[in-house]
């Protein structure tokens, strides 16, 4: 069986512990990067993403509707296979879509030719799964990848540095260039299986299908609105059962009205507010995969097992001298905990067996919850969430919260956690934090063992608001 990224590297870590999507590494899993996703998540990586996303399609219908058509077909024609990434629909090798070439001048015949290029309803990329046939979640997320693939080089390279994952210098592959516009290949620092360079993808990134669906759009909204109107306007389509209640259905509708995205272009062109409304819905709908559903797509899918993760660290002697064993199980644990809300850790400083100072910073990706209403209610800005980490039993002195403060800034974020063995006594503790606090240094909120295995208890058992409750009660004990 071939092995998955994490057991080549010897990283022996669940899904639920790791930010990336676990590939395997002999075969595509089936899973899609969705551009709207990248859209709908807050924090620095994701609005890169998406700003790269906007400019190339933005610039792209430019050159098609000025008639620049060297240029447009030239700029899709670099959208080739991104195999690195092994997600998509290949079987065996690796074989991603993408356009390529051999399929530009056939994408920008199809773009050119399309209803909604024409009236202006074709605005972003996830429009193409709507509007132009022969555009699926596979070819959009192979799109999607190589417009950002500068984005998860970076991406790729951060959490290789987070676990100890060896790397090699590598020609990047084209990225998309938004100052240059064009397409531009370097050098860069990748890990390598077996000759081939792998790029990682965040796992709140990923979809079942593309989060933008033209199925869905024309079941859910466009027949619901043609049978209201149809209805109104008692039209031939209209039935009268035998308790004389009036209806019309959708295999009827689907008769004169069928699925083609010319159609869906014209629908959306008459009646834009139906569209509207339908990525509201979208949007307020979408979730993350979880890990459990992105086990569901491999071939040999495994147990998540989140007490193991609290005896793993309940095992681990505390002491400099196993400082990046807690580290490295702490990481896991926070992301387990806290994912989707938090991704994307980056280690600050390397660990020099336990001597050097260590600190991680996660992005906020919080939409709802604790970490969002940190800024929305309590007005504590915090794009980043500062992490340090202690590896002692001892009571927390100034000292440790000096190192973490010492983090915090305007622009940074002024929020942190600091994670050790065992608090000491609650009050003093919680009296050190309200000092932190009341010199207006930022907030610091301390989690032990006791914390971190109770709150894996509650996303073992799904509950979420839980979760948020304990985080917002460790706050209150700090604020009041």
């Amino acid at each position: 069986m071939a092995p998955r990224f994490s057991e080549h590297f010897g990283l022996e870590l669940s899904q639920a512990e790791l930010d990336f999507v676990d590939i395997e590494l002999e075969g595509d899993l089936p899973l899609f990067v969705d551009p709207y996703a990248l859209s709908i998540y807050p924090g620095e990586w994701y609005e890169e993403c998406h700003a790269l996303l906007i400019h190339f399609f933005s610039l792209l219908l430019s050159r098609i509707r000025s008639g620049d058509h060297a240029r447009a077909t030239e700029m899709l024609g670099h959208l080739s296979e991104p195999n690195d990434t092994r997600l998509g629909l290949s079987k065996g090798k690796p074989s991603g879509r993408g356009i390529g070439p051999k399929y530009a001048t056939d994408f920008y015949d199809k773009i050119v030719a399309s209803r909604a290029a024409q009236t202006g309803q074709l605005t972003d990329i996830s429009d193409c799964e709507l509007m132009i046939e022969g555009v699926g979640s596979d070819r959009i997320s192979d799109m999607t990848i190589n417009i950002i693939r500068s984005k998860l080089l970076e991406y790729t390279q951060n959490q290789c540095a987070v676990w100890g994952v060896p790397v090699q210098q590598v020609p990047s592959g084209l990225c998309w260039d938004a100052d240059r516009e064009g397409w531009v290949n370097s050098f860069t620092r990748l890990p390598v299986y077996k000759g081939s360079t792998i790029v990682l993808v965040p796992r709140i990134a990923v979809r079942y299908r593309s989060v933008i669906d033209h199925e869905q759009y024309y079941n859910g909204f466009v027949l619901n609105y043609l049978q209201a109107e149809h209805l109104s306007a008692n039209t031939s389509l209209v039935k009268v059962l035998k308790n004389e209640k009036r209806v019309v259905y959708k295999k009827d509708l689907k008769v004169v009205f069928p699925l083609k995205k010319d159609n869906i272009s014209e629908f959306a062109e008459k009646k834009p507010k139906t569209l509207e409304k339908y990525k509201a819905h979208a949007k307020a709908h979408d979730r993350a995969i979880t890990p459990e559903g992105i086990e569901s797509r491999h071939s040999a899918p495994k147990e998540i097992r989140y007490d193991d993760m609290g005896a793993k660290l309940r095992s681990i002697p505390s002491g400099r001298e196993h400082a990046d064993e807690f580290h490295n199980v702490i990481v896991g644990a926070l992301e387990t905990i806290f994912s989707p809300d938090l991704m994307n850790p980056k280690k600050e400083e390397r660990i020099h067996d336990g001597r050097k100072r260590i600190d991680i910073v996660f992005d906020n990706s919080c939409v709802i919850g604790f970490f969002h209403s940190l800024h929305v209610l309590h007005r504590i800005h915090c794009p980043f969430i500062f992490v340090e980490c202690k590896n002692y039993q001892s009571d927390m002195g100034n000292p440790e919260f000096d190192q973490l403060t010492g983090r915090f800034s305007k622009r940074r974020g002024q929020f942190g956690l600091l994670v050790c063995r065992d608090k000491g006594e609650a009050k003093a503790c919680a009296a050190r934090c309200k000092d932190v606090m009341n010199d207006d240094r930022g907030v610091v909120l301390v989690l032990d063992d006791n914390d971190i295995i109770n709150l894996l208890d509650m996303r073992a058992r799904l509950t979420r608001d839980q979760i948020n409750d304990h985080m917002s009660k460790l706050l209150r004990d700090v604020m009041m």
